[in-house]
């Protein structure tokens, strides 16, 4: 399977019925998920980066557009490597454009099994029966499903999260949770709508795989991350706003930015303002946050 082709069945499909429609792709080697997209020594960016359509909270509907702009389609893969691979597959282009911080990742400890614990885990078929009942649930879910609970949850997450960051300097973390928070919420809405019930279960679990994916990410992408905030002069809390006074306004800002080379004045002060490195006191005026 092609790039090209994947593009072709997009297109094929009717918008009206490609609406609920999925694309699942699993690979035991992140290698062999490459080699369906052409071959190419990289992951399918384009894809993760067209299907990821980040708002706030994240995309309401995980898409991808074809070549022609009309039909969309739902795209999803599962795929393991070792970190050594990891890093050879995922370039800086892909840390840079956001790619790598659209997906989710894990990190299992290398360790041994004994033969007692190989043969104590359950089947295939037993796994599939165990899930039936949460995924009828999935399937059969429909409209717009809102859940209070999640939001604030949610929310509170991430404000946890800005705050360690910003006690620990993390100024690569403070990055990537900007997409790391709206995946977990998808993952927190997911689990809320397969249980029928939101619960401190699932809470406990969607904190362990954001600290999980934030862990993965600082520890892979970290210097990669660094590089590019050296290269172009943007991002780090350090880098510009120790030139700017306590209370600027936004043309000071967008002056001091192109004073230092940084590509985007305005998309940064809106990532300021996200991480609560600084905050609005009026129209066009900021103070920042100690």
């Amino acid at each position: 399977l092609t790039a090209s082709e994947l593009r072709d069945a997009v297109r094929a499909v009717e918008p009206e019925e490609n609406e609920n429609k999925a694309l699942y792709m699993y690979a035991d080697e992140i290698a062999y998920l490459c080699r369906m997209f052409g071959n190419r020594r990289y992951l399918p960016s384009d894809f993760i980066r067209a299907a990821y359509n980040h708002s706030i909270w994240g995309a309401s509907r995980v898409s991808v557009e074809a070549v022609n702009g009309e039909a969309k389609l739902n795209y999803h893969f599962n795929t393991s490597t070792t970190p050594t691979d990891l890093l050879k597959y995922v370039t800086s282009d892909m840390v840079n454009d956001g790619t790598a911080n659209r997906m989710y990742y894990t990190y299992l400890e290398p360790r041994t099994y004994d033969e007692e614990e190989i043969f104590d885990c359950p089947d295939e078929d037993e796994i599939q029966v165990a899930l039936q009942p949460y995924l009828q649930k999935l399937k059969f879910a429909t409209g717009k499903i809102v859940c209070e609970e999640v939001l604030k949850f949610t929310k509170e997450l991430e404000k946890s999260r800005i705050q360690r960051a910003n006690a620990s300097g993390n100024t690569v973390a403070l990055q990537l949770l900007g997409r790391s928070v709206p995946n977990a919420f998808h993952r927190a809405m997911l689990l809320y709508i397969a249980e029928g019930e939101w619960n401190q279960e699932i809470a406990d679990f969607v904190e362990y795989t954001l600290d999980m994916d934030m862990y993965c990410k600082v520890r892979f992408f970290a210097d990669k991350v660094k590089s590019s905030e050296e290269a172009d002069g943007s991002s780090s809390k350090g880098t510009i706003l120790k030139f700017l006074p306590n209370e600027f306004t936004r043309e000071e800002f967008a002056k001091c930015c192109a004073e230092h080379g940084c590509k985007s004045d305005k998309q940064m002060l809106w990532n300021y303002k996200r991480r609560n490195f600084v905050t609005q006191i009026e129209e066009g005026k900021y103070r920042q946050i100690s």
